[in-house]
């Protein structure tokens, strides 16, 4: 059963695969964000992609298996529904949070840097964490920095710090923002610092964090 399940998996893979060439040619890990409405192929993709999650063990996932959940996992970013699902299953999701650290699967190591600030099971994914805070994605980092404040708060006041301080990013005014809520979160003795910054930034979208912050103060 498992080997049906992870050859039907694959062969949904290929044929959404190659409906993407065809349908956008232009498509590529750095520019889909998951908002493409992709039909009858990529239903199926998800469909076995839950499949293989409910009904095999991820101590029989193949690198090829593993790299089409990943590939799925990617294109699934505006709905989730593969990431929710990995929640009721953490074998699985420990196993591809893992994996997709070391891809070029943006979209999904987008997904898991946030999944994982809920993660509470057995393996500790701390280092994956840390590796999704320094990968050189805005959001991936960004995700990461929220979901430290959930898992190692006496940690991320410094990182929170370093992404409100450091410009390296064009949209810089999000990882500021994101800081002021872990900031915020944590109940960094810094915060009214950082909250000052905020208010006499250039930024309306800053300020307005920074006020929404105010009031629940």
């Amino acid at each position: 059963m498992a080997a049906d399940l992870k050859s039907a998996l694959h062969d949904s893979v290929q044929n959404f695969k190659n409906w993407v060439k065809e349908a956008y040619p232009n498509m590529t890990e750095q520019n889909d964000n998951g908002e493409y409405v992709y039909g009858a192929k990529y239903d199926d993709m998800i469909s076995c992609v839950i499949h293989a999650i409910e009904d095999t063990s991820p101590e029989d996932a193949d690198a090829v298996t593993v790299d089409d959940m990943l590939y799925a996992i990617a294109r699934d970013n505006e709905s989730n529904v593969i990431a929710d699902t990995l929640e009721d299953h953490p074998k699985w999701f420990s196993l591809l949070c893992r994996k997709s650290a070391d891809t070029g699967y943006i979209n999904a190591k987008r997904q898991f840097a946030d999944k994982i600030g809920e993660y509470k099971y057995g393996d500790d994914l701390t280092d994956v964490l840390y590796a999704f805070l320094e990968n050189g994605d805005e959001y991936t980092e960004r995700m990461a920095l929220r979901s430290l404040g959930k898992i190692c708060p006496e940690q991320a006041e410094q990182y929170a710090v370093k992404f409100f301080e450091r410009n390296i990013y064009e949209a810089d005014q999000y990882q500021k923002m994101m800081a002021l809520e872990v900031l915020y979160e944590t109940g960094s003795d810094k915060l009214v610092y950082y909250l000052q910054k905020a208010e006499s930034s250039d930024s309306p979208y800053l300020k307005r964090s920074a006020a929404d912050i105010r009031r629940k103060l």
